[in-house]
């Protein structure tokens, strides 16, 4: 079975969790790439009272996104929250489940795979720290989820 990327897992996610989502992303066929709403929400997701606009990515990349809010995407994504938007980066993993004892015995898997989502929610005071980010480590503020794919 191919591998489902992050953008459709977390989709798959947020519908599991009560919300209804709809893709932001455009492709450019010209130049050949994905763009994304205000240039950080890859999908929107509303329910339980709340609009989420959700960027994607691999566990390895995560770092790379903080970034790309925080300096690139800072006056979008500041003021997406102040007009009572919230922001989520889902990062996504996947290990062999060779790593028993690292994965607890609770934990779904997919063809001797598991899957896991980090939830970093992104506030004001997030956002201010991401874009002082020059090469140094931000202290984590994520949850970890595993999901089966």
């Amino acid at each position: 079975m191919a591998r489902s990327k992050p953008r459709s897992q977390s989709m798959q996610y947020m519908r599991k969790h009560g919300y209804v989502t709809g893709e932001t992303e455009t492709f450019n066929a010209y130049t050949e790439k994905r763009h994304d709403l205000f240039g950080f929400i890859d999908f929107i997701a509303m329910g339980n009272g709340e609009i989420v606009g959700v960027q994607c990515c691999a566990k390895s990349s995560l770092a790379s996104h903080r970034r790309k809010i925080g300096q690139e995407c800072f006056q979008a994504a500041k003021t997406w929250l102040s007009s009572g938007g919230r922001i989520e980066i889902h990062a996504w993993d996947r290990r062999d489940n060779a790593n028993a004892a690292k994965t607890p015995k609770t934990a779904p898997t997919y063809q001797g795979r598991v899957n896991r989502l980090w939830v970093e929610p992104v506030t004001l005071e997030r956002l201010v720290e991401y874009s002082q980010i020059v090469g140094k480590a931000l202290p984590p503020a994520i949850t970890a989820d595993e999901v089966p794919f």
